[in-house]
């Protein structure tokens, strides 16, 4: 495992074998973690990405530059994300996924009129 390049709260834990603020420009940002964060093997997380509150990967993901990342969100094994996304809270990515430059991905809850009050 490289060093990492990234700032953390409390509680962080990072499996071997991940690459943590993959420095893609000379002048870039350390990864920044809110508390509770769970980065599984094979993950890569390049610098300028900013992950809040308890945050979970699956194995083998990619998160590119310029993404920000909303509290309580679960990325998928082996899904890429490939920069300059926005993803709010409470988002769950499945695996295997591909999501393209210059989204925002938001929870949006169901609204059910079965719903009980």
């Amino acid at each position: 495992m490289t060093q990492p390049f990234m700032q953390a709260e409390q509680d962080c834990n990072i499996q071997p074998g991940c690459i943590i603020g993959l420095k893609y420009k000379t002048e870039c940002s350390p990864v920044d973690f809110g508390k509770g964060a769970r980065i599984r093997s094979g993950t890569i997380i390049y610098a300028d990405v900013s992950i809040g509150e308890y945050f979970q990967t699956g194995h083998h993901v990619i998160i590119r530059e310029q993404t920000q990342v909303g509290n309580h969100v679960v990325i998928g094994t082996n899904t890429v994300i490939d920069g300059h996304v926005t993803i709010g809270d409470f988002v769950k990515i499945e695996s295997n996924c591909y999501i393209p430059t210059h989204v925002t991905l938001h929870f949006a809850p169901i609204k059910s009129k079965f719903m009980i009050k």
